[in-house]
């Protein structure tokens, strides 16, 4: 008869909801990266890439390797376009990539802009718009020291 009490306490105390799950923080910047993520950077740094810039919708990133190449991966990876060196052009807050192909013209523009990644809002120190022949992709970027 003493186990009847305790099975129905056992009973209450198992059937009780759980306390609410605290409310998730926004990210911030310094957590917000993961580490493939980072890897990726970090590996472009170590590649040599001066400028690195992505966007969203379709996905694209572009890879500027000053008096080397550019390398631009666009369409979610469908489009893979690799030029000779740029020229460099410096206008106040504004950096603006140029290089040719015998199929393709690129045009890189980096503005000083404060700019969130779309799909992450990791924050990024410069607003960039590639354009590839006449499709432009806008994203954000940062230089890699």
């Amino acid at each position: 008869m003493t186990r009847l009490p305790c099975l129905v306490v056992l009973c209450l105390t198992a059937c009780r909801p759980a306390p609410p799950a605290p409310a998730p923080r926004p990210p911030s910047p310094e957590t917000s990266a993961n580490p493939r993520w980072e890897a990726v950077w970090e590996d472009a740094r170590r590649r040599g890439v001066d400028f690195r810039g992505l966007g969203q919708e379709p996905g694209w990133y572009v890879e500027v390797k000053e008096g080397e190449a550019v390398l631009l991966v666009a369409d979610y990876g469908e489009r893979r376009v690799v030029t000779p060196a740029p020229s460099k052009t410096v206008q106040s807050t504004r950096t603006t990539y140029r290089a040719r192909t015998a199929e393709h013209t690129l045009s890189i523009g980096v503005e000083a802009t404060p700019c969130n990644d779309a799909m992450s809002g990791i924050p990024f120190e410069a607003t960039v718009t590639v354009t590839l022949d006449d499709q432009e992709y806008r994203g954000c970027g940062r230089a890699l020291p």
